[in-house]
């Protein structure tokens, strides 16, 4: 009768063993992590659910009260300051005026239009060359972007009258 030789049992090769050793550390790795996490997320909670109880124990009448109170402030400081800074200086365009006159150039109408930035004036004077010498020193103003003069007529008396149309700089009015 033959005699069976029993065989030694197959060994899986050892980098095997190794992806299986690393493959269970890795899923212990990842079931332990999960538990932190879910341990860590639950005290969490619990945290903001405090910091948000602890927010509506603060909210008493008197806060309440002050809160609206400081927010009508805050809009009222953000209106005064849209306020200023639309504020006009109108003063400036007269010393304009008064910096830029021509000693024999009498004025005798001055309209001033803020939202076109503009000066009318009807203006009389004896002379060309006064009238001349006016509007030289008008155009040689860098506060003044464009003169124009219109309805020139001679009156009895010898009176040269005039119309100046003055557009000024928008810089002059603001508020600095």
């Amino acid at each position: 009768m033959a005699e069976i030789i029993p065989r030694s049992k197959a060994r899986p090769p050892w980098w095997l063993n190794t992806l299986l050793a690393v493959s269970l550390i890795f899923l212990g790795a990842a079931i332990g992590g999960r538990i932190f996490f879910r341990i860590s997320a639950e005290g969490l909670r619990e945290q903001k659910e405090d910091a948000l109880q602890q927010i509506v124990n603060l909210r008493t009448p008197a806060n309440q009260e002050l809160e609206k109170r400081l927010v009508n402030y805050q809009t009222q400081i953000n209106e005064f300051n849209n306020l200023l800074n639309q504020r006009y200086l109108t003063s400036r365009v007269l010393n304009l005026m008064e910096e830029t006159i021509h000693p024999e150039v009498l004025y005798e109408e001055f309209l001033v239009n803020i939202e076109e930035k503009r000066i009318q004036i009807t203006a009389s004077s004896q002379s060309y060359k006064a009238i001349g010498e006016q509007l030289l020193v008008l155009n040689n103003d860098s506060r003044i972007k464009r003169v124009d003069t219109s309805n020139y007529s001679r009156d009895k008396e010898g009176w040269i009258n005039f119309r100046i149309m003055i557009e000024f700089d928008p810089e002059i009015i603001r508020q600095l």
